[in-house]
């Protein structure tokens, strides 16, 4: 699979926190950046090669701006 665009990563990320939001927000509201950039890795098959299969980084910097709006407009 080619590397998808960061907006559509983005999008999907955003879709994904409705859908489940039990399983990225915790009690006190935050999204949990690592699960949703796993999450993210996993649908869009973004793993780096083995041995090691990192998630590549700028899958977490989405999930950490995802989260930014997120909370912020749960805020208002």
């Amino acid at each position: 699979m080619s590397t998808p665009n960061t907006a559509t990563v983005k999008a999907w990320m955003k879709n994904e926190i409705a859908a489940y939001p039990n399983q990225y927000i915790d009690d006190g509201g935050e999204v949990n950046m690592t699960a949703l950039a796993e999450a993210a890795c996993m649908e869009f098959d973004a793993y780096g090669p083995a041995p090691r299969f990192e998630a590549p980084k700028w899958l977490f910097y989405a999930a950490f701006e995802v989260a930014e709006e997120y909370e912020e407009e749960a805020k208002a």
